[in-house]
């Protein structure tokens, strides 16, 4: 087989039908399919109303007039219609565009999915297209035909071959990107083409209304090996065998069976026609009225040949009798596409048993006889299923059935409506009941005495008459059963569980505790289990061990248990059907804390219904290990040993991205339009069976720290997305929890807007920088503003004093000593005039000094040169006898505020005056840094240091000296650090900011680069 097979009809062809239907040598024409390679089989042994059957209508999205189905290397459905193409993700179906004008009015009628990965599609028109890229775009090397294309199939050499619905030239060839049109040259006749297809071996198998014929390997010529009868479909088995059906039947044309099976009849072509084998040997046809399947001929000796070919309408729920493709997917499910919708069948772990009358008006009975029969009560009598066997009813059994009991003798004793039936092999005996219609349980005691439950209890006496049991006040037996050890329980109305002697009265309590709201029971060799709305309940050794059903919901109010010998505990309840480890189960019932891990069976699993007649026994074991249980859409089974698994990981596809108002399907790598923020991206897990059960894990790479758990949903959005690169990554799991780790990947850009490119960034910053550089600048005018007009009001103030003590002081004290002077000379004693002038000269010498100090408070009007005042305060502190003194600038030396140089000078004299009193130094470093928003000094000597309680506490006990420092420093806005090592000297540094400090920083402040960035702006000062 190829790639894929593909199933097509055209019956609409109305004109060309009559030609081809012609009595008198006309032909008809019928449209055939391919089917799809196989991939998991559906059980030959069960009824194709045994397997899960889906449907989807035009209601449900369906296209209209499915002709063809093909699933893709990605895992998609890929549907052609008759208005257009479509691919489904078992949740959805999307249209695929054509991007021509009024292409929605062309029919896809054939599909490829090539063993390159692309979709090929052929319209009725003649055209055909390639699905690549996330595109679907025309093949304009295609020769115009003018005929619909039946069909596709691609050979081993890799050649694809297309089947078109016209006499002459009906079949093309396309290798090495050319299409060639095959006739004569060939060996292929003119004659109207109905089916083709190609087998493993390499070879193109084609029939036409007149011929079939062979392609082999390697060969340029086809060879005819037959003539069909009638309309004929082709298709190939696992095996390698050629088989041919037409109005004779299916059979054998070529392969290594040969004819050893004969002729099987199937259904004639009615209108379309086409066959094709799924990988366990089942044969799926279509003609025109339903479809049909033979059953593999690997079981035809367990059926006879009526039972070999089913089949399968409208009437028993396909969408549509007239159906056109067939496709069976990666997972082994088939689909089927209908002129109405799209059908799917697939393996089913919980079956439908057919065969079973209808239910009674109280449901069915069941019942798992020791021997291993299947005992059903239905309304219209008794089913037994032996092991391995199907349901068959035993005659004269014909009432409905309430409940089953075996006894100890093997035979079994059905509760009917108004009697009681005991079956002994082939053996029905019959005993007429009293008039009641609440019969509720039944129970045979070891001596095989029969007890009937209800609200007439009813004991069987040994010369068969009735008699009535009595329980007290308005109480009876609900449910009876016979314990392990072997004794005859009662499980009461009142909700006493108590003992009964072998005539039924009560003969004491099991249990000091009542147990309440019980829905079903399940006796056993070494315990009894009770299950309600509570949960459930263990009987073990006289002990009642509970499991609360508020922690597993699902085991709340079940009506059947059964356990298996291998170690299993099965219930049917309200979530469906439960299998559950029975050791498992054993250790919750001693630890409320120990876990339970479920496997659930629902209706995705071909369950038809999860109710049930409360207070019954409704599930049972059979001798071939199958299990049962009762519904009230049917009896079903599970067989445990052959549950189906998924073990096939989903494909990962992402289906497309959305963003504002563009959308890219199929995406590997994307650039979004700039400044895009939000954005939705769509992602699919290809597991077909059972999509609603698929898991998703998501995580957007640079924006999720951790992997989203998505549960079923099938979307991602994203919003406040900033420009960057992201790498998007989506896991999926089947339903059985298989994950694909691969997944799928998205990388995607999104590019930045001018307003979020860096470009844009820099120029903010640059704004910022400007704007924080004009506060800082506004600030600093502030700033030495009011420094400035501090400086200014000291000043005024100093020369305010200077005036005030030369005008009247020392003007005084001028004119005070030349009045004693004065006094002086007109003395006639020079002896006593000469103490009198020493004392005159030395206040002439505190009055100059005076003067000095007064011209001292006045501002000098020319700038006097730091270096030059640190060297004379040096000289005349420090003197000739003490410590060396050396002074280093760095910078360019610059005018300083004379406030500020004052300053300077009497904490530099301080300084001086601490180190030759007290540091012992023998040698002193100044240090002057000239800096652009600051000027450095710092003094260092060599001498002892200070001691580190001087430090610590900031000046020495009863001297001032550092705090007077200090406070000068602060005046001018510096900042004064001392720092010394004990016998290693002190470092006194001090730090003014230059708005302070220099005098021209007063009038105009500037902050480091101010004048580069002023020449590129062009605008002045800053």
């Amino acid at each position: 087989m190829g790639v894929e097979r593909q199933v097509v009809r055209e019956a609409d062809r109305v004109s060309i039908l009559r030609a081809w239907r012609a009595p008198a040598g006309g032909l008809a024409l019928v449209l055939l399919a391919l089917l799809a390679a196989p991939a998991r089989a559906l059980d030959p042994e069960r009824d194709l109303q045994q397997y899960k059957h889906s449907r989807w209508t035009i209601a449900d999205g369906v296209p209209q007039s499915i002709w063809a189905l093909a699933q893709g290397a990605d895992g998609y459905l890929w549907i052609g219609s008759s208005s257009g193409v479509y691919r489904f993700d078992g949740v959805s179906f999307e249209p695929i565009p054509l991007r021509v004008p009024r292409s929605e009015n062309w029919r896809a009628t054939a599909l490829l999915a090539a063993a390159d990965g692309t979709i090929r599609v052929g319209y009725d028109n003649g055209a055909m297209a390639i699905y690549r890229d996330g595109a679907l775009r025309l093949d304009a090397a295609v020769p115009d035909t003018g005929a619909f294309t039946i069909r596709f199939a691609q050979t081993a050499d890799g050649a694809i071959w297309a089947g078109m619905g016209r006499k002459e030239l009906g079949l093309l060839r396309l290798r090495g990107g050319r299409w060639q049109e095959i006739g004569s040259e060939w060996g292929f006749p003119s004659e109207w083409l109905m089916d083709l297809t190609d087998s493993r071996d390499g070879a193109l198998w084609v029939t036409t209304l007149g011929s079939i014929l062979v392609l082999r390997k390697g060969s340029h010529r086809f060879e005819k090996v037959g003539v069909p009868n009638g309309h004929a479909a082709i298709s190939e088995d696992r095996s390698g065998n050629i088989w041919l059906s037409d109005d004779t039947g299916t059979r054998i044309l070529a392969g290594a069976s040969g004819s050893i099976y004969g002729v099987t009849r199937t259904p004639v072509a009615l209108r379309a026609f086409d066959t094709s084998f799924d990988r366990d040997g089942n044969l799926w046809g279509m003609n025109g009225a339903g479809i049909f399947r033979m059953r593999a001929p690997g079981i035809w000796p367990s059926r006879p040949s009526a039972k070999r070919v089913e089949r399968f309408g409208a009437e028993d729920g396909l969408s549509s009798d007239l159906s056109r493709s067939v496709l069976e997917d990666r997972e082994g499910n088939i689909w089927i596409g209908t002129s109405l919708g799209l059908d799917r069948f697939r393996p089913a772990n919980v079956v439908v048993s057919s065969g079973i009358g209808p239910e009674g008006t109280w449901g069915y009975a069941l019942l798992g006889a020791l021997n291993g029969d299947i005992y059903v009560g239905a309304s219209d009598g008794v089913y037994r299923i032996v092991p391995g066997g199907r349901p068959r009813r035993l005659v004269g059994t014909g009432a409905e059935t309430h409940y089953f009991c075996e006894a100890p003798d093997g035979s079994i004793w059905a509760i009917q409506t108004d009697s009681v039936t005991r079956i002994r092999g082939d053996r029905i005996d019959r005993i007429a009941l009293p008039p009641s219609q609440d019969w509720r349980a039944c129970v045979v005691n070891v001596a095989n005495t029969l007890f009937i439950g209800g609200r007439e209890p009813l004991r069987l006496s040994r010369s068969g008459r009735w008699q009535r049991l009595s329980f007290g006040p308005d109480d009876f037996p609900q449910f009876l059963m016979t314990d392990g050890r072997r004794r005859t329980l009662a499980l009461l109305h009142s909700s006493r569980l108590v003992t009964l002697d072998p005539e039924g009265a009560m003969a004491g309590d099991v249990l000091g505790q009542r147990l309440e709201e019980v829905s079903t029971i399940l006796p056993g060799a070494r315990h009894i289990l009770f299950a309600g709305v509570s949960g459930m309940a263990r009987l073990v050794e006289g002990r009642l061990q509970t499991i609360d059903g508020a922690r597993y919901p699902w085991l709340i109010e079940p009506s059947g248990l059964v356990e298996t010998p291998d170690g299993q505990t099965w219930l049917i309840g309200r979530e469906g059907i439960v299998g559950l480890s029975s050791a498992q189960l054993s250790r919750a019932f001693a630890d409320s804390r120990a876990p339970l891990t479920p496997r659930i069976l629902t209706l995705e699993d071909g369950l038809p219904n999860v109710y049930a007649r409360d207070g019954r026994l409704n599930a049972a074991r059979g001798g071939d290990g199958r299990l049962w249980f009762v519904t009230t859409g049917g009896v079903v089974w599970v067989d445990p040993a052959r549950l189906t698994r998924n073990a096939l990981p989903p494909p990962v596809a992402i289906r497309a991205v959305t963003a504002g108002r563009l959308r890219y399907r199929d995406p590997h790598a994307l650039t979004l339009a700039k400044g895009t923020s939000r954005l939705a991206i769509q992602y699919a897990g290809l597991s077909l069976g059972k999509p609603s059960r698929v898991r998703f894990r998501y995580r957007l790479e640079g924006m999720d720290e951790d992997w989203i758990d998505a549960g079923a949903r099938r979307e991602a959005y994203y919003t406040n997305l900033a420009p960057g690169r992201y790498r998007f990554r989506v896991l999926a799991a089947n339903d059985d929890g298989v994950w694909n780790h691969d997944g799928a990947t998205l990388d995607f850009t999104i590019p930045p807007t001018f307003l979020q490119s860096i470009w844009f960034k820099l120029l903010v910053a640059l704004g910022v920088a400007a704007i924080l550089a004009a506060l800082y600048l506004l600030r600093v005018r502030q700033v030495t503003a009011r420094l400035q007009s501090r400086f200014d009001i000291r000043i005024a103030e100093r020369e305010r004093i200077a005036r005030e003590l030369h005008d009247t002081l020392l003007q005084g004290f001028q004119g005070l000593m030349l009045q004693i002077k004065a006094g002086i000379n007109r003395l006639p004693d020079p002896a006593t005039r000469q103490p009198l002038d020493e004392a005159l000269m030395r206040a002439q010498a505190v009055l100059v000094e005076g003067r000095d100090r007064v011209l001292d408070l006045r501002m000098p009007d020319q700038p006097r040169d730091l270096s030059e005042m640190l060297l004379d305060a040096a000289a005349v502190v420090v003197g000739d006898k003490g410590p060396r003194v050396q002074l280093i600038a760095e910078g360019a030396s610059r005018d300083l505020h004379p406030v500020a140089l004052e300053e300077l000078q009497r904490i530099v004299e301080e300084a001086l005056r601490n180190i030759v009193h007290h540091a012992k130094a023998s040698s002193i470093e100044m240090l002057v840094i000239w800096g652009g928003r600051r000027l450095s000094l710092s003094l260092r000597d060599d001498g002892v240091g200070i001691p580190a309680t001087v430090l610590t506490q900031g000046e020495r006990a009863g001297h001032f000296g550092l705090r007077g420092m200090r406070e000068r420093a602060e005046r001018i806005g510096g900042q004064l650090t001392v720092s010394s090592r004990n016998g290693g000297g002190t470092e006194i540094a001090l730090i003014v900011p230059g708005g302070a400090a220099y005098r021209d920083a007063m009038t105009r402040p500037r902050l480091p680069g101010l004048e580069m960035l002023r020449r590129v702006i062009g605008k002045g000062t800053l």
